[in-house]
């Protein structure tokens, strides 16, 4: 899976500096907290694990919030404006080299750092390492391994969202074979740093962050690729593309919208609306319309929307894997938690439903149905944030379920 394009394999390794380590609410989380120093320019900047930022420099300081969206990285002074952003040109755990909007680079490097989480990572089957040490080629010192080939093909699944059919991974096999021989040192280290980007993945356990690191991840090779006609793009790209389907981009915050996004957000939307007392029963129509409506107002949604929408098949497959796995009486005690912390079930508007005797008075009727679970969807989406999800989390886990994705998602070993 090396890609034959360079910059796949620096968008892969600059994704897992700026998405595992940057700034965020990940307790377990790798961060970049700690101080940053320019010598050349007399800047010190401070990055907090909360996502909070001082600065200063000759001119004075400022504080705030800051944050990264692709490859930039942003701070939001506490006293209000625009956020200031800056290109992360290199970030390894000692130097960060950012450029401003007028082209100056900076070279900070790390004085000091918070100290590593403590505690084991997950013992998933998915999460556990491959130490299959058995030689697939070799070629002068090099050598590769089938548990080399195998990181490769997790990262791609946990793109994806599923594994990738015994077919694929042969293809994927037969292609790293092919491309270690031409380039055994260069594919030998692509292919340590999607090993550890990997490792990396499986220390986190926040949902929001995993899917926040999952969509950059898709955006990083998107945007690496997009420009490539497609049997041009690296096998792995190529793979992914088979399994989901870009519905919309943001050149902005670097949201990727696709098609296994869209569906996992009617879905999980369909899942709150019953919690709130509205049922819904999800028709094809109705599917369709709300999927059409999510795409149209994607370019209108706040960041956090975004981010929460191209996060939603990750979401809703965590969501449905362990409401499937509650008892009846643990789903009953989940809606009343539910009610209990997000406020009382709505009413229903009840429809009288019309005579059958004509076809055209039953359409009306469905559809009258349907423009209004439509409405309360789509008013249930503008009124969840990072803070519903955690609370659903939070409930889940006091019942019995999980709130570790890796513990609800077992992607298939090769």
């Amino acid at each position: 899976m090396a890609a034959r394009n360079p910059s796949i394999a620096q968008s892969i390794v600059l994704w897992s500096c700026l998405v595992l380590l940057a700034p965020g609410t990940g307790a377990d989380a790798q961060t970049l907290d700690g101080t940053w120093v320019d010598s050349q320019y007399g800047i010190t900047l401070v990055l907090a694990a909360d996502g909070s930022y001082g600065l200063q420099h000759a001119n004075g300081r400022s504080q705030g919030r800051c944050g990264v969206s692709g490859n930039v990285l942003w701070l939001q002074d506490a006293a209000g404006g625009a956020p200031v952003q800056y290109a992360v040109l290199q970030l390894t755990t000692t130097e960060l080299v950012l450029q401003d909007g007028n082209g100056v680079q900076m070279r900070f490097l790390r004085q000091s750092t918070a100290s590593p989480p403590s505690g084991a990572p997950p013992t998933s089957p998915a999460a556990a390492v491959n130490t299959d040490n058995t030689v697939l080629a070799r070629a002068g010192a090099y050598a590769l391994s089938r548990g080399q080939v195998s990181a490769g093909i997790g990262l791609l699944q946990f793109i994806i969202g599923q594994p990738v059919t015994p077919a694929e991974a042969k293809e994927l096999e037969d292609r790293c074979i092919l491309e270690f021989n031409q380039q055994p040192e260069r594919h030998t280290q692509e292919l340590e740093s999607l090993n550890r980007s990997l490792q990396q993945l499986y220390t986190l356990t926040d949902p929001l962050r995993i899917g926040l690191a999952r969509q950059q991840l898709f955006a990083a090779l998107y945007l690496a690729s997009r420009e490539l006609p497609e049997s041009e793009k690296p096998l792995m790209i190529q793979v992914m593309n088979r399994h989901i389907r870009v519905l919309a981009y943001d050149a902005a915050t670097q949201s990727v919208l696709t098609d296994r996004d869209v569906t996992g957000m009617v879905r999980y939307l369909a899942f709150l609306s019953g919690l709130s007392g509205q049922p819904v029963q999800l028709t094809d129509s109705l599917r369709q319309s709300v999927e059409s409506d999510l795409m149209g107002r994607f370019p209108q949604m706040t960041v956090e929307q975004k981010q929460l929408v191209c996060s939603a098949s990750l979401l809703w497959q965590l969501m449905e894997g362990n409401w499937s796995r509650l008892t009846p009486s643990q789903q009953q005690q989940f809606r009343a938690q539910y009610a209990a912390q997000v406020g009382p079930p709505a009413q229903p508007q009840q429809y009288s439903a019309p005579s059958r005797a004509g076809a055209s008075k039953g359409t009306m009727y469905d559809q009258m149905r349907e423009a209004q679970a439509r409405q309360n969807m789509f008013r249930i989406m503008n009124n969840i944030n990072r803070q519903t999800h955690a609370t659903s989390l939070n409930i889940i886990e006091n019942i019995g379920g999980t709130g570790n994705y890796w513990k609800v998602v077992d992607l298939p070993d090769y």
